[in-house]
């Protein structure tokens, strides 16, 4: 069912599949691994064959045979049909372009909040292999020495410009990026890539922001919350305040919101608002709202990378 998901959204997405067979073999688990050869992918036994779905089958969400499979299938365009340079960035070509449709697909087969899950166990695992005082931009990592950084960062770094340039538009690029290197002798860089993007971009300046921010730089925002108070207004409703800081060292645009019951739910209320800080820069906040709010929530789709997720939600 992946395979045949992967292949169908991969082709619309990213050009169409060029070869008439697309197979998944196991092999036993003497080694844990997928590889992906042109129109044949390798998975070991505990790679998918035996994992088992989720424990909450009410629950949608991507298990491992899924997550596996879609990354590989995506290889068949990042990765063969688009065989990259060697050299530093380029493993986000490969890697972190196969992550980042993992991530779509997700978003496609089972919603948003497993989307959403799925982001924040790539930020999550990029952050705990992370090591600030050697942290290199994506545009200078190397394969084998900066993995963690190439699969998740990269991945994020992808969405995130996806989400910059909007879904069409980083389609149509991609998809023409794809038609002009395929099988091209010249392989392509990470910086290729951003300059083929480039035009699609409703605004060029704002582009270049995105990509120095996300492709140049080490930086990453990080938020907290202060100075949260609430009262009834006299009219109904309720008057919520706080002040939010950036406690990062990357300037960033966020959406926060004030939440009431479980998010998905029936019960869900929420009131958004956007806010852009500078790195140790504060804002004070405020809401009108028609229900008791129970919560201030920083990036509630999970569309920007950051440290610290778990500090940037708290209840009210």
């Amino acid at each position: 069912d992946a395979m045949a998901l992967a292949r169908t959204h991969y082709s619309d997405w990213f050009g169409p599949y060029p070869w008439l067979d697309l197979r998944l073999n196991e092999f036993p688990d003497l080694q844990t691994n997928a590889t992906a050869f042109p129109t044949n992918i390798s998975m070991s036994e505990s790679a998918g064959f035996l994992t088992r779905p989720p424990a909450n089958a009410d629950q949608a969400t991507a298990d491992l045979a899924f997550v596996v499979t879609a990354h590989e299938v995506a290889h068949m365009w990042w990765g063969h049909l688009v065989a990259a340079a060697e050299g530093p960035g380029t493993g986000v070509l490969i890697e972190g372009m196969a992550d980042y449709a993992t991530l779509l697909l997700i978003d496609e087969a089972f919603g948003e909040a497993a989307r959403i899950a799925f982001a924040e166990r790539l930020e999550a695992r990029f952050l705990r292999g992370r090591r600030a005082a050697t942290a290199v931009p994506l545009m200078e990592t190397r394969e084998g020495r900066d993995e963690v950084a190439i699969y998740n960062q990269g991945a994020w770094a992808l969405w995130m410009l996806h989400t910059h340039l909007g879904r069409d538009a980083m389609f149509d690029g991609l998809s023409a990026f794809v038609a002009e290197r395929r099988d091209s002798r010249d392989a392509p860089a990470l910086q290729d890539l951003l300059v083929a993007l480039r035009p699609y971009a409703a605004d060029s300046t704002a582009y270049d922001e995105v990509t120095s921010a996300w492709f140049e730089s080490t930086t990453l925002p990080s938020f907290a919350w202060d100075e949260v108070e609430i009262t009834e207004s006299l009219l109904g409703g309720y008057a919520l305040s706080a002040t939010l800081a950036n406690t990062g060292d990357g300037r960033a645009t966020v959406e926060v919101a004030a939440t009431s019951g479980e998010r998905f739910g029936d019960d869900y209320v929420e009131a958004r608002q956007t806010v852009t800080l500078a790195p140790g820069a504060s804002q004070r906040l405020t809401w009108t709202l028609r229900t008791l709010p129970e919560r201030l929530v920083v990036d509630p789709d999970a569309r920007l990378l950051m440290r610290d997720r778990g500090e940037a939600t708290v209840d009210v």
